[in-house]
């Protein structure tokens, strides 16, 4: 996976005067050679900016798998994977040496149809589920098109261990339906339209763009320095076109804003411990709660006009 680091404009020339300048902090003394008179002597110096150092890691590359046919895309010897749209866990990570907010602005867009209205891919903006085959169908105004619901779905927590590294979790299973035709059991999350998916921690994408800042810290005790996210969705496999690659695009555009420490304060409630941030310069952005996630279904913030 190709990525993209926001780095400081640390240049060498940049860095060996940072090192001279902290020499110098410590000041220098030298002897004067007075007279019978006494004399005076003048000393001078200047403030040396501490630069902190920003590194933020952001994944450029976002590939995803489209299974109309729900085969198996696991490796072998792994548990079956049967999603009709499926990716990786995509990781924004920041290594800085202060706390960071990175806006994203996320889009995604179905192939156009050809010269005679054939062959294109309709996003859909609600789950439709034919009550005879129980299957996503999309909606009856794209009937002649390839139908897809996508969004970004993201973690709810990140574990993180020097032996594994990051492992996103993202809470109960996601099953597309109606609420009527297909409905989710106990242990599963329904997404069905736009609301619900933000109540599963994600975001439903269209051609409008979607917006969501995170704050990350300095810490990698429980992924406090990381978000996660991964793309799902349904697609129409009752369709007679046949997709092909490339009939959805996604882009998501990055906006990284540097925090100080103390911009950043949090308070611990509920059973279990629910940690509410609160960000100077930016407000809570809050979803419909869902359980064990009490601070919001999104965990994100928009900033302050």
């Amino acid at each position: 996976m190709t990525k993209k680091k926001f780095l400081a404009a640390l240049s060498t020339a940049a860095i060996t005067t940072s090192l001279l300048a902290t020499t110098a902090l410590a000041g220098t003394t030298q002897t004067i050679e007075w007279n019978n008179n006494g004399g005076t002597a003048e000393g001078n110096g200047s403030g040396s900016v501490r630069v902190p150092v920003i590194e933020v890691e952001v994944p450029l590359d976002l590939p995803f798998a489209m299974n109309p046919y729900k085969l198996n895309l696991a490796e072998e010897g792994a548990d079956a994977i049967t999603d009709q749209i499926w990716s990786d866990n995509y990781m924004i990570c920041n290594y800085s040496e202060v706390p960071v907010a990175v806006a994203t602005s996320s889009t995604a867009k179905g192939k156009d149809a050809d010269s005679n209205g054939k062959g294109g891919l309709a996003l859909e903006t609600t789950v439709t589920v034919d009550p005879n085959t129980k299957k996503y169908v999309g909606s009856s105004a794209n009937a002649e098109k390839k139908n897809a619901f996508i969004g970004m779905q993201f973690a709810k927590e990140i574990e993180f261990t020097e032996a594994d590294g990051y492992k996103p979790k993202y809470g109960d299973k996601v099953i597309f339906g109606d609420g009527t035709n297909i409905t989710a059991a106990t242990g599963e999350v329904l997404i069905k339209d736009k609301t619900s998916f933000q109540e599963a921690n994600g975001l439903l994408l269209s051609a409008n763009a979607e917006e969501a800042t995170f704050v990350l810290g300095t810490s990698t005790a429980n992924g406090a320095n990381a978000v996660a996210f991964k793309y799902i969705g349904v697609l129409n496999d009752s369709t007679t076109n046949v997709y092909a690659d490339e009939d959805i695009t996604v882009k998501t555009v990055y906006t990284l804003s540097v925090l100080a420490s103390d911009d950043i304060s949090s308070t611990t409630s509920g059973t279990p411990a629910v940690t509410t941030t609160t960000v100077k310069g930016y407000d809570k952005v809050d979803g419909t709660a869902v359980t064990g996630n009490a601070t919001g279904a999104l965990n994100a913030y928009k900033k302050k006009s």
